[in-house]
């Protein structure tokens, strides 16, 4: 008869628990759950979009090989395809020209295309004799050659990065 009186209203004869102590107690632990659930939701969801690279300058300096027209990026009637890669371009000398690095204190880069065969080039300043320090996982690209698009794989590496 006793748990009758706690979960009954004064109002009326019906069960009313939302009058209660002892359910605002349960509604707050409830909230406090959904609420910690929710912040562990969103750190892990949110902690992504503000990642920042490591080497971020390198970064930048190796999208210029696939999405600038003066590297090897196609561009056909003058309109860039992003990650699209003429292959009469991916030359030395056209490596040059699209980045400058006299500097030895620039980074340096060696290139590998693997298409149907490899192709590889690197900067004046790539040093044969030491490892890269930094080597990025394949990039898929398209290769264009010869009026047809193929699949590719494009391997970066870098030395010379600045700490």
């Amino acid at each position: 008869m006793k748990t009758n009186k706690i979960f009954s209203s004064k109002r009326a004869t019906e069960l009313w628990a939302a009058d209660t102590f002892l359910w605002w107690i349960v509604f707050i632990i409830a909230v406090g759950f959904a609420a910690i659930g929710f912040s562990i939701f969103t750190y892990q969801i949110g902690s992504q979009q503000a990642q920042i690279r490591e080497n971020l300058e390198s970064y930048y300096l190796m999208q210029r090989f696939t999405k600038v027209s003066e590297c090897f990026a196609y561009n056909p009637e003058g309109i860039i395809i992003p990650n699209t890669i003429d292959l009469a371009k991916f030359t030395d000398s056209k490596l040059q020209t699209c980045y400058d690095s006299e500097s030895a204190k620039m980074p340096a880069f060696k290139l590998t295309l693997v298409t149907d065969k490899t192709a590889l080039i690197m900067t004046k300043n790539w040093n044969d004799k030491r490892e890269a320090e930094l080597t990025l996982a394949s990039q898929p690209v398209l290769v264009y050659s010869g009026a047809k698009t193929s699949k590719g794989e494009l391997k970066i590496e870098i030395q010379n990065l600045q700490k």
